[in-house]
């Protein structure tokens, strides 16, 4: 017959095997690493000691588990007001990035890029030598096409997008936006992410010379009233030369 001590005690071991068990299911101890393929494990001891003297001792049976792939990305900026100014008849490159915050190597496929009209995107590239320019080493990216290389987790991979302007307003914004999705065989599907990038557009410059006017996209032209614009090529440094001689802005023609 079993003493009050002695009850008390085996109702104490039964209870720290039992949570042992739980504990071990929840990944309570690890053996230092927590990327995919790694394994916990847990193992509960109670000791007691009786009004007599007699020290009694237990262990929980070790429950072991293997970490299982978990995919996660990041798509960066996430911009909501513009970070740069351009402007019309531009063409521009615009890095996004991707990073692995998953346990497990992963690759990424673009799923979805757009740019507000009348601007388009002209080409995507993944930007494999980290240099924020496209280079040779670099590869082209379309939407659902070849995936990136592979990253570890913790690590990021730049996406550069390539974009004409044309004939955006001015005052208004232009908006890039690019969602990237997972390969990795996680236990929680293919899980994607988007990111924005936001510019302002200006009016662009506009030069005059000789009476003619241009900006950076357009030939020379003057408006000829009632009828369409007619164009001229100017001789920019003919121009500019004779109002250094004539004293700038006093310079005249006649």
């Amino acid at each position: 017959m079993l003493t009050a001590s002695l009850r008390t005690f085996v109702i104490i071991l039964l209870s720290v095997m039992v949570t042992g068990h739980k504990a071990g299911t929840m990944a309570f101890a690890s053996d230092g690493t927590e990327t995919a393929g790694g394994v916990i494990s847990n193992r509960a001891e109670a000791t007691y000691r009786h009004d007599a003297g007699t020290d009694y001792s237990t262990y929980s049976p070790v429950v072991t588990m293997t970490i299982q792939a978990v995919a996660s990305l990041s798509v960066t900026p996430d911009e909501t007001a513009p970070s740069a100014a351009v402007g019309p008849q531009e063409t521009l490159s615009r890095v996004f990035r991707i990073c692995n915050t998953g346990n497990a190597p992963d690759s990424y496929t673009i799923t979805n890029a757009e740019v507000n009209a009348p601007a388009n995107l002209v080409y995507f590239y993944f930007d494999n030598d980290n240099t924020g320019t496209v280079s040779d080493a670099d590869t082209l990216a379309t939407i659902n096409g070849s995936a990136s290389s592979p990253l570890s987790p913790g690590t990021c991979l730049g996406v550069l997008a390539i974009v004409d302007t044309n004939d955006s307003p001015a005052n208004s914004n232009l908006t890039i936006r690019l969602t990237a999705r997972s390969n990795a065989n996680g236990i929680n599907g293919s899980p994607a992410d988007d990111g924005t990038i936001i510019n302002a557009l200006g009016a662009g410059p506009r030069l005059t010379a000789n009476g003619y006017q241009f900006t950076s996209a357009e030939n020379c032209q003057r408006p000829r009233p009632g009828s369409c614009q007619h164009r001229k090529p100017v001789h920019l440094l003919d121009s500019f030369s004779q109002q250094r001689r004539c004293g700038g802005s006093r310079c005249r023609r006649h």
